[in-house]
């Protein structure tokens, strides 16, 4: 596919911003994706002639999340037949891993789209990766899919807020979370960064965060379709997600025992 198709800020899937809420409280069949936008005219043509390809590498937060299934559906529902995702992330695995098996993992799929994720594991203490060495396995990891598929488009993501043990093990969390996000700024890359929406949602409402981060590092299904899911909409309609709205909407779906 060309590369003007691709590197267009996930452009493609632009819904009314209103659905990231809509998709918390199970709306989302009231939006639609219209193809009046012409870069979805564009991709829609683009991908005609075979399925995007979409890969989901990094972490347990991505291999058992449940949020590329879920985005499979979405994308489905809106795009039958044009797009499959392959997860290859795996459980308890860093950047070291993910450099590593790339070729296998990603390359080997010629990704047009490549969502990855390894800084919630790279600040793991006993890995001992520091923040430099985790910011070159993912530099080197962009240098290879940029050599051989320069046209895929790239998705860092942030992931969740995390807190108890887990976070006790990552006392430095913060600093590899913002490393992703200055990569992301310098290379010019979509980012999906959860952080602040969990840490908000714990802020106002820790009862509902434990019922959705029941180990404190975790996320539930529910919580990956309540949380994650929506800002990964957001993102994709290259939109700022309302915080404050998002959060609300989570609370009122969520149940507290």
């Amino acid at each position: 596919m060309p590369s003007r198709i691709l590197r267009m800020s996930a452009a493609f899937f632009r819904l009314p911003t209103r659905c990231a809420v809509l998709l918390v409280l199970g709306l989302l069949p009231g939006c639609s994706a219209p193809c009046g936008d012409a870069l979805i005219c564009r991709w829609v043509e683009a991908s005609e002639e075979r399925p995007l390809t979409v890969v989901a590498y990094g972490t347990s937060l991505t291999a058992s999340g449940g949020w590329p299934y879920a985005l499979s559906l979405d994308l489905e529902r809106f795009f039958p037949g044009r797009s499959r995702i392959e997860i290859t992330a795996e459980s308890a695995r860093a950047s070291d891993w993910g450099l590593a098996q790339f070729e296998a993992r990603v390359l080997a799929h010629a990704p047009d789209v490549l969502f990855v994720e390894f800084a919630v594991n790279d600040a793991f203490v006993p890995y001992d990766i520091s923040v430099a060495t985790s910011r070159a396995n993912l530099e080197t990891m962009l240098d290879r899919l940029d050599t051989d598929y320069p046209s895929c488009a790239v998705v860092l993501i942030v992931t969740n807020h995390v807190v108890g043990e887990g976070a006790a093990i990552r006392p430095n969390l913060a600093d590899y979370y913002a490393e992703v996000r200055r990569i992301a700024g310098e290379r010019g890359l979509l980012l999906v960064d959860e952080e602040a929406a969990w840490r908000r949602l714990r802020e106002r409402a820790p009862a509902v965060f434990d019922v959705l981060v029941p180990d404190g590092l975790h996320p539930t299904y529910a919580g990956n379709d309540r949380v994650t899911r929506p800002l990964l909409w957001d993102a994709l309609h290259d939109v700022e997600t309302d915080l404050d709205a998002l959060v609300a909407a989570v609370i009122a779906a969520t149940p507290v025992p």
